[in-house]
């Protein structure tokens, strides 16, 4: 029995290291960070699980960098804002490497870090998001001034997504002008006919139906 327990603990470390050597082969850095750290927050600290968060956070780390300099060249919105989740990922990733520094493995491996300054490209991107953002928003502002209801709802939207993004910009009264630009009214007419006489209760609550836009 006690070899059977061997054979399967030494058999399971096994596919466990295998897996996280198909991760880093497929590219799955993320997906190998979080593995590897989670098996490294123990005490035994094996070799090849060191070895293999080091190169798969430094992997990770180059093919983000450049992908956010390839999304800051284009200067759009939407590829800013993608910016904010790579630097948001980043940030998660880097928090679960750092409780396990200094990491040095049974071998006496001691593995090397090189974190990025997330706070900066996030804020760097929010601060550009926001920006280009408020652009779009002139333009909406407008067309909505210009009869386009459209236009003065989808700009409420882009105002709420601004300030998520920025503490810069003060755009609440402009926001209300929006909301009431937005809304479509309807007229209607209740006219009695029944020939009855309607208690005053029944009337106000003909003239006062709400009304969902």
């Amino acid at each position: 029995m006690k070899k059977f327990l061997l054979f399967a603990w030494t058999l399971t470390l096994l596919m466990s290291c295998a897996s996280v050597e198909k991760m880093l082969e497929k590219g799955d850095y993320e997906g190998l960070v979080t593995k590897a750290t989670h098996k490294l927050a123990g005490n035994k600290k094996k070799d090849s699980y060191v070895r293999a968060l080091e190169l798969g956070f430094s992997k990770m780390a180059q093919e983000d960098l450049a992908t956010i300099e390839n999304f800051k060249s284009n200067n759009i919105a939407r590829d800013w804002e993608r910016i904010i989740f790579l630097g948001t990922r980043m940030n998660r990733i880097q928090n679960l490497i750092t409780p396990l520094l200094p990491l040095v493995s049974e071998s006496g491996h001691r593995a090397k870090f090189q974190f990025i300054n997330t706070n900066d490209i996030i804020g760097e991107a929010k601060k550009n998001a926001a920006a280009l953002y408020c652009t779009k928003l002139t333009i909406l502002k407008e067309d909505a001034n210009n009869g386009i209801k459209p236009a003065a709802r989808e700009a409420v939207e882009l105002i709420d997504r601004i300030h998520s993004l920025s503490a810069d910009y003060e755009l609440n009264i402009l926001r209300n002008d929006m909301v009431q630009k937005g809304i479509n009214k309807i007229g209607i007419d209740i006219e009695n006919r029944s020939y009855a006489r309607l208690s005053l209760r029944a009337e106000n609550e003909l003239y006062y139906m709400p009304v969902v836009n």
